[in-house]
């Protein structure tokens, strides 16, 4: 990789640490200006979860895991110019200010408790996704009827993140987020930038608790628990933060991650038009904010991707390992016959139909596992495919190729599926997960590796290119898609 000049480090550690908290793990990376990982630490971290939609994580173990893998990075590499944090977006702490200890488990962005209390709200004109923080928040708040008397700060993790690494001795740590994630929340005001007191009128929630929004990235604390007192000089969203760091900073750019599920983003080139949802189901939000000018982009959403692999293996036994997938032959693509619709969690961009069923269309007696594996990677394909084509209708702009990173893009066959589906090259990045890679251009960016933004661009890594190599079968698969619609009527009637 090439970058624009040296940068002289040689009174620290030579490289930036980027905390990485995903939804399944922890990841501490140290990369050096090169844009080279010298080491990564990670611990497993996942949720609790049971029957009734409640997900919960441990926030006292998530501190002190993050504290142990950055302390386990600095004793070997010593300390760091910058720290960045990227993080999943949208779940939910809340902590005694003094302490910086959590009052309450860690709400996760996946728990679906408040799905009732955001229906409530919309009958008086609020409109909020369970997903987002703000209902959570106020579930917590429920649990104690003197918490709002209390000196209680809430945060999302990046947030915690800050306050407990610069909090110490008599000082309490530094309350801040940055509007990648303050938009996630769900009390976010785009017309004034801030906390939206309509919403936090609302819900009884005290605005003294909140962090204050800044810059995604700057001299935003001193990580004082750490050794040498490293500057945290970045905060970005997970999604944002892959968006970066597959180097999309021009209109139209556009990348897919796919994990669990899957999220498109494509930066746009002004404020949006509507702060809610799109007319092709994808939804604005911060790409990130530098020198207090903020960037946007839209985003498509998939609720199931990689998990439909998982349900292969746990729920049908069809395959041993999830990696079996990955051997799947692509022989029977051009006479494909079975179809299968990947909505076992409903359908996310464009349809939102909560109440569409995961359904496979063809089964004959000559039906083997082969058909049903090519079978599930098409449907995610196309999924992505219907994401694209949202994205590009609803922000005028065309996406002419797509990077892509996650999990399941070591999956040749389904990158060659994708772009097939897509009908444009995909370019698969070297990294699987490029959020580590995007906080790590943040940081270097605020530490004066690059005179300009724009320069992130002269930024070379080698891409796996896959152009399509064969016509679309999307014809057959939407007649499949819209037979799978509204099979739960009563579902596919709720919007957020």
């Amino acid at each position: 990789m090439t970058v624009s000049r040296e940068l002289n480090l040689s009174t620290s550690g030579e490289y930036v640490l980027i905390i990485d908290v995903g939804s399944s793990s922890i990841r501490v990376s140290a990369i050096d200006q090169s844009f080279d990982f010298i080491n990564t630490y990670s611990v497993d971290f996942l949720p609790v979860v049971n029957s009734d939609g409640i997900v919960e994580f441990n926030a006292s173990e998530l501190r002190s895991s993050v504290l142990s893998l950055c302390e386990a990075a600095i004793n070997a590499h010593g300390t760091p110019k910058g720290i960045a944090i990227t993080n999943q977006r949208a779940s939910t702490i809340v902590w005694d200010r003094q302490t910086a200890d959590p009052v309450f488990n860690g709400i996760s962005w996946q728990d679906l408790r408040t799905v009732g209390d955001c229906l409530g709200l919309q009958a008086e004109g609020i409109r909020l996704a369970p997903n987002v923080s703000a209902t959570k928040l106020a579930y917590i708040l429920n649990q104690d009827t003197e918490s709002r008397k209390k000196d209680l700060c809430f945060g999302t993790i990046e947030s915690y993140i800050i306050f407990f690494l610069s909090h110490g001795g008599d000082k309490n740590g530094t309350h801040i987020t940055d509007p990648s994630n303050v938009a996630l929340t769900g009390m976010f005001d785009p017309d004034t930038f801030d906390w939206s007191d309509r919403i936090l009128s609302k819900l009884d929630i005290p605005k003294n608790m909140l962090p204050r929004v800044v810059n995604s990235c700057g001299e935003l604390a001193v990580a004082s628990r750490l050794k040498g007192s490293p500057l945290i000089c970045g905060a970005l969203g997970d999604q944002q933060a892959s968006l970066l760091g597959q180097v999309c900073i021009s209109p139209g750019d556009a990348k897919a991650t796919f994990g669990t599920g899957a999220m498109l983003d494509q930066l746009i080139d002004t404020s949006p038009k509507i702060y809610g949802q799109s007319p092709n189901g994808t939804i604005p939000v911060v790409a990130w904010s530098l020198q207090s000018r903020i960037y946007w982009a839209l985003e498509a959403v998939m609720l199931a991707a990689g998990s439909n692999i998982q349900w292969l293996k746990d729920g049908l036994g069809l395959i041993d390992d999830v990696s079996q997938a990955n051997d799947v032959d692509p022989a029977g693509y051009v006479n494909q016959d079975v179809f299968f619709v990947p909505a076992l969690s409903g359908l996310g961009t464009p349809n939102w139909d909560f109440g569409a069923s995961g359904a496979f269309f063809g089964l004959s007696l000559a039906t083997d596992k082969n058909k049903i594996l090519l079978a599930v990677l098409n449907g995610i394909a196309n999924l992505a495919a219907d994401m694209k084509e949202a994205a590009v209708k609803d922000s005028t702009l065309p996406i002419e190729s797509l990077k892509i990173d996650g999990g399941m893009t070591k999956n040749r066959v389904f990158c060659q599926l994708l772009a097939n589906a897509c009908q444009i090259p995909v370019e698969v990045s070297p990294v699987v997960e490029a959020t580590t890679l995007g906080a790590a251009y943040l940081a270097y960016y605020q530490l004066g590796l690059f005179d300009e933004f724009s320069e992130i661009k002269n930024i070379k890594k080698i891409t796996t290119l896959v152009e399509p190599n064969m016509n679309s079968n999307r014809d057959k698969w939407n007649e499949a898609k819209s037979r799978a619609l509204k099979w739960i009527p009563e579902l596919s009637g709720i919007s957020f």
